[in-house]
């Protein structure tokens, strides 16, 4: 298994953007379930398992991602948050057999952080 390290699909979000992905999925994510476990942090960091259901909007294939994530902490907030997932999994779920095999190339991830951030672009452009 070939876990990768995401800060975001997005690539880095930070403030009002990163709020906005948040708000953008869950309103978008119409069956989306997360299920948050092993929640810890100590100090300045934390850590969490987490779980998501959901069908992906682009496929409409139904996806379950496994996500490790980490966090850097500060005054109380999350100052950093990094995810790590097997996405050549989640990419043969999303997208299918070819999924899986350009879940493996450097090609999926641009293309979706591409695709990803004009959505965004629109999400925050009908919210203005």
């Amino acid at each position: 298994m070939r876990y990768v390290r995401i800060p975001s699909v997005l690539h880095e979000l930070h403030g009002e953007r990163a709020r906005d992905m948040w708000r953008m999925l869950c309103q978008n994510g119409k069956d989306l379930v997360v299920v948050a476990s092993e929640v810890t942090g100590n100090g300045g960091t934390g850590r969490a398992h987490w779980e998501a259901d959901y069908t992906f909007g682009v496929t409409g294939r139904k996806v379950h991602n496994v996500v490790e994530a980490r966090f850097d902490l500060s005054g109380g907030l999350i100052a950093r948050h990094t995810d790590s997932f097997d996405f050549a999994t989640w990419a043969g779920q999303a997208f299918g057999p070819v999924g899986s095999v350009l879940g493996h190339t450097p090609l999926l991830p641009f293309a979706l952080r591409r695709m990803a951030n004009r959505q965004l672009d629109q999400f925050q452009r009908r919210r203005a």
